[in-house]
């Protein structure tokens, strides 16, 4: 017998799945943590000896013009962080896969 599935099938059952998957771990679009206005880039910087313990490369500084918050974005690669902080972009969640 041919198991393999039709299109319409493998859409049908993975739907599902990324539907939930985007609700629970949303992608990082760079907002501020404090007001949830969107904040500017300000640039990469070390990470801390904690972060770097959970195999994050580098850390991303970003600055909100509206409230003055700071936000600090480590880009682990582990993948039990990544879903702990449930905070990612492509990059980290390309890894849960």
């Amino acid at each position: 017998p041919d198991d393999t599935l039709t299109w319409a099938e493998t859409r049908g059952r993975l739907l599902p799945f990324l539907q939930w998957f985007k609700a629970h771990f949303p992608y990082d679009r760079g907002t501020c943590g404090s007001c949830g206005e969107q904040a500017s880039f300000v640039g990469v910087v070390r990470p801390s000896v904690r972060e770097r313990k959970h195999a994050a490369y580098r850390a991303e500084l970003w600055h909100c013009g509206a409230c003055g918050g700071r936000r600090l974005f480590s880009r682990y690669t582990s993948v039990p962080k990544i879903l702990q902080t449930r905070q990612g972009r492509c990059g980290e969640y390309s890894q849960t896969m």
